[in-house]
């Protein structure tokens, strides 16, 4: 059974190591995760990955790693910070990614008025640095990408593998990865080759994450964005290859999402907060995007109230 914790909202699904190995590797300083582990692979299989998930982090993270045993990249789809690298410094925003590791120091910090929210997947050292390098990346640094929508669906995939328990689950986690190294590399071109209209794909990407409930059309996003919706189309079509739209209309369904997870707000009442008349085509977009109903996304914040008493 995973661990759960209705306080903070955070479905570990780490049924395969012990609770005090689990926080070994685990920060406590979030506010809201979704976290699997695989296990460390066997030996001589080639496989990769050992664990993954998403968090979203409190004021107050900050993490100093000294010896941690994983490589591991993560990937910046909200708020900002720091990471601290053999390589230097580096700021932390949305579309960065990382990578630390194996038992290299290094540090994390978020901005507290603006918590971090990101990806993260750690694997087997040796074959995950000739994996970085046969991409093209630098091992113990950080880079920008351009499109954070197309990396964000590779790794909900990885987290819907990573839960289970067939033995092609390992692999298709492995080769998802691979993608998402692939797609980071491809996005960087685009981020380095940007310029301007980059800066500009950047903010604009800022404001429709940070003002989705108060926007509802693409109009009224480009307007805010102080852009044509007609440029704006433009943007997106180059630097994240899906509509501004598309990604609006994402992080208006996250808003949703935070208030299923985190309390028992009925389906009409978030419908209307967001502008649906109709409760039921709201239900059909939400389950369009995340692929599961409001109900079920609510029952699973009822499931860990029942189940966390446990873990106690």
């Amino acid at each position: 059974m995973p661990r759960v914790d209705a306080e903070m909202s955070i479905i570990d699904l780490t049924s395969r190591l012990p609770r005090r190995r689990v926080d070994r590797f685990f920060s406590g300083q979030v506010s809201e995760a979704r976290r699997f582990v695989k296990g460390t692979p066997a030996r001589g299989s080639g496989n990769l990955v050992v664990m993954g998930g998403f968090e979203r982090v409190e004021s107050n993270y900050a993490i100093k790693h000294r010896r941690f045993p994983f490589l591991s990249v993560e990937f910046v789809v909200g708020g900002h910070g720091e990471a601290k690298l053999p390589r230097g410094k580096f700021e932390l925003r949305a579309g960065a990614m990382f990578s630390y590791g194996p038992r290299v120091p290094h540090d994390i910090a978020t901005d507290a008025r603006r918590p971090l929210a990101k990806y993260f997947v750690t694997m087997v050292g040796p074959l995950g640095l000739r994996l970085l390098k046969r991409i093209g990346f630098q091992p113990n640094t950080a880079w920008m990408t351009s499109r954070p929508g197309a990396l964000q669906r590779p790794f909900e995939e990885l987290m819907i593998h990573g839960t289970r328990n067939e033995p092609i689950s390992r692999v298709i986690c492995d080769r998802l990865l691979e993608l998402i190294l692939l797609l980071g590399a491809d996005s960087r071109a685009d981020a380095i080759a940007g310029g301007e209209a980059f800066v500009t794909y950047e903010k604009c990407c800022r404001i429709i994450d940070t003002e989705a409930l108060h926007l509802r059309t693409l109009k009224e996003a480009a307007e805010r964005c102080s852009v044509s919706p007609e440029y704006l189309c433009r943007l997106f079509k180059r630097f994240e290859k899906q509509s501004p739209y598309r990604r609006l209309l994402r992080a208006r369904m996250e808003v949703a999402a935070v208030r299923f997870r985190n309390g028992n707000a009925l389906v009409k009442d978030v419908a209307s907060e967001l502008g649906y008349a109709d409760p039921y085509h709201f239900s059909h977009v939400f389950k369009r995007v995340f692929g599961c109903s409001p109900v079920a996304m609510r029952r699973v914040k009822l499931n860990k109230r029942s189940m966390s008493s446990e873990w106690r």
